[in-house]
């Protein structure tokens, strides 16, 4: 049993509708000063629990759910208290974590729409998937509400649970994943993103090889340090043409850096005149050009052969002139794609974070590697396709400080020479 759920909350009424995915049946709950259902609804949800139903909401696990749970556990609940609720919830600093009483599916941390770059609201969605019937809610939070207006309420919000429903459809692939993770490695990982499953699925390879626990491993902290390009640009990157050696010269020369650029700015004496900040900005001038910032103003470019290519923390990118491309008997146009691009840096290059033991390290990502190849040959998707998640991800995780395989080095090392490295097929 399915329950595709959405609740609304406003200065003196809530409201509760949810969605069989099976049935088709519309639940939906009132309480407010007119309307009082409160004990019809901890009725409902008991049920609920007891037949293990599902329920999958937007947003749900860090809002609607607790709100819900906090309901079904007052005595006397009215819309104000509610109310009163909600502001306090909202109001928190820390994510508040509710017990699951009922199992909860969030599409909104399945899809890490949480992550800032990703962020995505349930209404944006609804355009971007041109749902049927778009609309904003009629009526501010703080607005009171009366019997007459009961009704736009509840249309509004049927009419995001429906489309929730649909998501939840559109989500099928990544929930099925999701079940075959938990099964096949007994991880809980239905309401994670997949660079979290990825780096869950690694760590669970590499407790089984080093006789660890996950938790211990998890523990583990890398270093925060600049990182000189020139000691982590491959040997046997190299190049003819002149303005791609230059450029590999400028990129050794160059170190990345998470508080040079800070520390330019806060040391600058904004009293100054203006000749004195010329001077010092002149004195400075060639250091900030040689230093990037990490993850924000890491960014090169070069012109080869008619092209411009663009080179920054997240890949290298470049764009022909538009018109119409035709292979012909002197010319082919070629489409290349590598198989498993960063896991080959990883594996064929022996990258590893420092904190880490290089040949358990290796081992595991070739053995990961090597089972994902097997799963693809032996045609079964949901194996491979966790495995493929396990191998992306543990690169994002080089790159975050939270993370137990934190290293700059490593993250730049991947970054940096895969860029390069498909800069030499470019020129070649």
């Amino acid at each position: 049993m399915i329950k595709v759920y959405d609740i609304e909350t406003f200065s003196n009424c809530f409201t509760y509708t949810d969605y069989d995915v099976d049935t088709k049946e519309v639940n939906v709950f009132v309480i407010s000063e007119f309307r009082n259902e409160h004990k019809e609804f901890k009725a409902y949800l008991s049920k609920l629990k007891r037949k293990k139903a599902g329920m999958v909401g937007f947003n749900n696990l860090h809002f609607d759910w607790p709100v819900t749970n906090h309901i079904w556990e007052m005595l006397q609940p009215t819309g104000e208290k509610i109310y009163s609720f909600v502001q306090h919830l909202v109001s928190q600093k820390e994510t508040m974590y509710t017990p699951q009483t009922i199992k909860q599916l969030d599409l909104y941390l399945l899809n890490h729409y949480d992550n800032k770059a990703r962020s995505c609201s349930l209404k944006a969605l609804e355009v971007a998937l041109h749902w049927k019937n778009v609309m904003d809610m009629p009526f501010s939070h703080t607005t009171e509400i009366t019997e007459d207006l009961l009704d736009n309420v509840l249309e509004y919000n049927l009419n995001d649970v429906l489309f929730t429903a649909e998501f939840y459809h559109k989500c099928k692939d990544k929930i099925d994943l999701r079940k075959s993770i938990t099964q096949q490695y007994g991880l809980a990982v239905i309401n994670k993103s997949d660079v979290v499953i990825g780096e869950m699925i690694f760590l669970k390879y590499l407790s089984d090889a080093m006789d660890q626990t996950i938790g211990d491993l998890k523990s583990i902290r890398g270093k925060s340090v600049d990182v000189p390009l020139k000691n982590i640009i491959f040997s046997y990157v190299s190049f003819r043409h002149k303005n791609l050696r230059d450029l590999l010269e400028i990129m050794k020369g160059t170190i990345s850096s998470r508080q040079y650029l800070k520390n330019f700015i806060d040391n600058l004496n904004t009293s100054a005149n203006v000749d004195t900040l010329f001077k010092h900005f002149q004195i400075h001038n060639i250091d900030v050009k040689k230093t990037a910032q990490q993850k924000k103003s890491f960014s090169f470019s070069v012109n080869y052969a008619d092209l411009r290519l663009d080179y920054g923390v997240g890949g290298i990118h470049a764009c022909v002139s538009p018109g119409v491309y035709s292979s012909s008997d002197l010319h082919d146009i070629l489409d290349i794609d590598v198989k498993s691009y960063y896991p080959n840096l990883f594996i064929q290059n022996r990258l590893h974070p420092r904190q880490m033991d290089q040949d358990t390290f290796i081992s595991v990502y070739s053995d990961i590697f090597e089972q994902r190849v097997k799963a693809q040959k032996e045609d079964d998707k949901l194996t491979a396709d966790a495995l493929k998640l396990s191998l992306n991800g543990l690169f994002g995780k080089t790159g975050s400080d939270v993370s137990c395989f934190y290293d700059p080095n490593v993250f730049y090392a991947v970054t940096v020479n895969g860029q390069l490295l498909i800069t030499m097929l470019v020129e070649s």
